[in-house]
């Protein structure tokens, strides 16, 4: 039987303890917040319990000194190589947010010919950043507007969107953190009575927090390689392990033709998935936030800004979630499993695992 990639978590609500001790933690923002992920621990410590094909591991962990910005032109070179060598435009999912103008201004950097590159967009994406839009992107570049976008999954262009920098940076929640206790608390040396007492300000039990902290725990002491040491890197550390698989596939599910590995991997690319971003993520903690919330994703707020030297947006702009207006009020398939099927019924018994880090 086939394992799932991806699947929509209201649909795997099996009445049994394990399965509810796994769902509570989806009360953290990002993990619920209309999203309907399971958690999926690409370290392999934290069993779920139902069976999911984890595709995705984490790099074997070394010093790097690559900085940001060499990394994200690096990254658009080899993708405009790609694209050339496929004879494709590059289409870029552009959302207006900080990681899709990332995306963008890496790829007009490394080229002279911007009919090379198509740019989707809509009404929100132009008023997330209006300044951009207008000097970088109107009558510059060629547009189709978002809602074509799942359309074209089947090798008409070679896609390339922002995903994975969030996974790089941090979490959305961070910004509650910071409201309730302030950013110095954040910095401060990792203390697992206080993420506890945090995770339940959610609604979380407080069994149920210190349950997956404890877990959580046995995974950084196995796979971190010294790089959590603050409460920012723990909530960083569970978002970089825990959300890879479903940010890779939750635009996927969204297609409207059928999917196949020769579309996966070669005409559809995520920029920041590397292994050197990864790496870059994991080596430098001082460098994903300042000193506010206005600050997170810092280095990429100075690689945007040494483009566009936009002074407010550089000490303004924070972070929202741009996808939600893409994808919002879209019809879905319930699942995609291994064999890269749209799944729109599921019995979820068929996937229960009793063997899992929940019982």
């Amino acid at each position: 039987m086939s394992k799932l990639l991806i699947c929509d978590n209201t649909y795997l609500r099996d009445n049994k303890s394990d399965v509810i001790k796994y769902n509570e933690i989806l009360k953290l923002s990002s993990f619920g917040a209309g999203q309907r992920i399971n958690p999926l621990d690409r370290t392999n410590t934290i069993v779920p319990p139902y069976q999911f094909n984890i595709q995705f591991t984490l790099p074997t962990y070394h010093r790097t000194t690559f900085t940001y910005e060499e990394l994200c032109l690096h990254r658009a070179k080899q993708l405009h190589t790609i694209s050339h060598d496929l004879n494709k435009k590059l289409l870029v999912m552009y959302s207006g947010g900080i990681d899709s103008t990332t995306v963008l201004i890496s790829l007009l950097q490394t080229t002279n010919n911007y009919d090379h590159i198509v740019v989707t967009v809509n009404p929100q994406s132009i008023l997330e950043n209006p300044r951009f839009y207008n000097q970088h992107i109107r009558n510059k570049l060629q547009i189709i507007h978002a809602e074509e976008l799942f359309n074209v999954f089947d090798s008409s262009y070679m896609i390339v969107g922002g995903e994975f920098n969030d996974q790089l940076f941090g979490v959305d929640f961070m910004k509650r953190y910071i409201n309730m206790y302030g950013i110095e608390k954040l910095k401060s040396t990792y203390k697992p009575d206080h993420i506890i007492n945090f995770f339940t300000t959610f609604g979380i039990t407080q069994n149920t927090a210190i349950f997956w902290i404890e877990r959580l725990e046995e995974s950084i002491r196995l796979h971190a390689n010294g790089c959590v040491n603050t409460n920012y890197d723990f909530i960083w550390w569970f978002n970089f392990t825990h959300k890879w698989q479903h940010i890779y596939y939750r635009s996927l599910i969204y297609a409207t033709s059928e999917l196949t590995k020769h579309f996966l991997d070669n005409y559809y690319h995520q920029f920041f998935i590397t292994d050197d971003f990864q790496l870059w993520s994991m080596n430098n903690p001082d460098q994903k936030i300042g000193n506010t919330w206005n600050d997170y994703k810092l280095a990429a707020k100075k690689f945007i800004y040494s483009y566009t030297k936009d002074d407010d947006y550089y000490n303004y702009k924070c972070k929202r979630g741009s996808l939600y207006y893409v994808m919002r009020q879209r019809s879905t398939a319930i699942a995609i499993d291994d064999k890269l099927n749209y799944l729109h019924t599921i019995n979820s018994t068929d996937y229960y695992q009793p063997n899992n880090s929940f019982q």
